[in-house]
């Protein structure tokens, strides 16, 4: 055992896993027909019944790649089963799987965007009887070929220290690592020196390994990415079902514990896409698709979802989009200026491409009643905090498209657009004041709507409409009522002030003519 294996393991890699790093296994040669394939139990006739009780059966779902590793738009999915020792190691499991079940001249799918990381082979349940494994034609495999590929260690250093531990896939006999080789680094640290083309000298270690020592800075907010294509089969092939998905793995993480699981997937896309499906069985529902506990992608993460139509039996009604668009005369012209922006340069060469071609990419505004639920919370609280109302979230794309092919979103455009949102009859009502929240990165808009419902916005994102109740201001002077009986406030003070006055004269008559008897008593 070398050093760079001893160091491997010692970070609690599996033995199978450093394994799967240094030597790759190749399937030997069989038969290319699946169905030929023989258990382990009928190779030899002399197998007695003891050794057959002690056999277990697993299902292999086995994904067989053509064009390369990956690449899901042309592969065949085959469910398959071995039989092993009962008390077999993953070793012996996984060695019985690229055994009996690749067609010859296909090697193990290495998880090459994992940089500690062996065969695409693994359990999906606890029972371990149910396996999944991908294998790759070998010309095709451009990830690693023993012939001609290395796997160099690489080392993080931060402040003088080993902060963690990768590898690198490299040419044979190569010289330098780049940071494109590099596919994972440690959570909490971003790469010192950016850009893929950086070197790195290649040191030989104290054993027979090669190693490179790579600095790092500390990533306090501990960003990480993800790039996530939602993907649905259609005409024998994969397609993508939506615009893809560029943000935070937060956004995916729901329980903060820094792993993406399929269920969270699920939960998450079938929440937001009532019409869809997305196809993990039950066995891999708390599967971790990206764990960045320890290590996270250099970049980002790059995610397929595998999604279906929902099959109903009644005839799905036709979503109603929440905002209607009115676009300009000339879009080319707004295309044009609005790739310009930073926002959008990472569309700038796609569209280069499709224009020399031939195409004319044009622009859709796409919305929909839905919207992430993160940001629903986000939208809802500085909602209540300004004393405003919230009604529906929803959400707006304009999407880049040249035939039926989609380039990405532009997130921003050079100028704005005019946008109507439906506001429910219910909700409208004299001095109510209608508005849409827009969440564009971290930062939040408020942005008046219209009578009509009309609004303009440059932006595309989640919004959320909400309104606010203002009080009319009464300037007519209320009336004066003088019929008495229809004001018994009034009446009363006149009645009481009158009896006081009354009386009030009755004194002084009386007071008078006590005087004036006083007067004559004294004559």
């Amino acid at each position: 055992m070398n050093k760079l294996t001893k160091q491997l393991l010692s970070l609690g890699l599996s033995v199978v896993t450093v394994a799967g790093m240094v030597s790759p296994v190749f399937a030997e040669e069989v038969d290319e027909t699946l169905e030929n394939t023989t258990p382990i139990a009928e190779v030899s006739n002399e197998t007695n019944v003891n050794e057959r009780a002690a056999l277990k059966t697993i299902t292999v779902q086995l994904v067989i790649h053509e064009k390369g590793p990956y690449v899901y738009s042309d592969c065949t999915y085959k469910d398959v089963t071995v039989q092993v020792a009962q008390d077999a190691t993953y070793g012996e499991i996984e060695d019985a799987i690229i055994k009996q079940c690749f067609p010859a001249g296909y090697v193990a799918v290495l998880d090459g965007k994992g940089g500690a990381s062996g065969t695409k082979i693994y359990p999906l349940n606890e029972e371990k009887t149910i396996y999944a494994a991908e294998c790759v034609k070998k010309e095709n495999n451009g990830l690693f070929d023993p012939e001609t590929s290395d796997i160099y260690g690489v080392y993080f250093i931060f402040n003088g220290e080993v902060v963690g531990m990768s590898s690198a896939f490299v040419e044979k006999g190569a010289q330098k690592v780049t940071n494109s080789q590099i596919k994972e680094i440690p959570t909490k640290y971003n790469l010192q020196y950016l850009g893929p083309d950086v070197e790195y000298d290649v040191i030989k270690d104290n054993g027979d390994g090669y190693i490179v020592n790579v600095p790092v800075t500390e990533d306090k907010d501990n960003i990480n990415y993800v790039n996530l294509h939602l993907l649905q089969k259609k005409n024998g092939k994969y397609e993508i079902y939506d615009a893809p998905y560029y943000t935070m793995a937060s956004e995916f993480d729901s329980n903060g514990d820094n792993m993406i699981t399929c269920r969270e997937l699920k939960t998450f896309f079938e929440d937001r896409y009532k019409d869809i499906e997305v196809l993990y069985n039950d066995y891999q529902l708390d599967s971790a698709v990206y764990d960045f506990r320890y290590n996270k992608a250099n970049g980002s993460k790059y995610i397929e979802v595998f999604v279906e139509q929902k099959a109903t039996s009644e005839q799905p009604e036709t979503p109603t989009a929440p905002v209607t668009p009115t676009l300009p005369a000339d879009t080319n012209k707004l295309v044009k200026d609005s790739l310009a922006l930073d926002a959008n340069k990472e569309l700038k060469a796609k569209y280069d491409e499709a224009v020399q071609n031939g195409a004319t990419p044009e622009i859709s505004v796409v919305s929909k009643d839905t919207a992430p639920t993160n940001d629903q919370k986000v939208l809802a609280t500085f909602a209540k905090k300004h004393g405003l109302t919230e009604s529906k979230a929803f959400t707006i794309d304009v999407v880049l498209v040249s035939g039926e092919e989609t380039l990405g979103n532009l997130t921003e455009l050079s100028s704005p657009l005019t946008l109507k949102v439906e506001i429910p009859k219910e909700l409208k009502k004299a001095g109510r004041k209608f508005y849409v929240l827009r969440l564009h990165g971290d930062k939040i808009t408020e942005i008046p709507v219209n009578e009509d419902g009309t609004f303009t916005t440059n932006q595309f994102s989640t919004y959320m409409l909400v309104y606010k109740d203002t009080k009319a201001e009464n300037t007519t002077k209320p009336e004066t009522k003088k019929d008495s009986k229809k004001n018994p406030s009034v009446h009363t003070g006149v009645k009481t002030t009158s009896t006081v006055f009354t009386g009030l004269m009755a004194a002084s008559v009386a007071g008078l003519g006590i005087v004036e008897v006083l007067k004559r008593r004294n004559k």
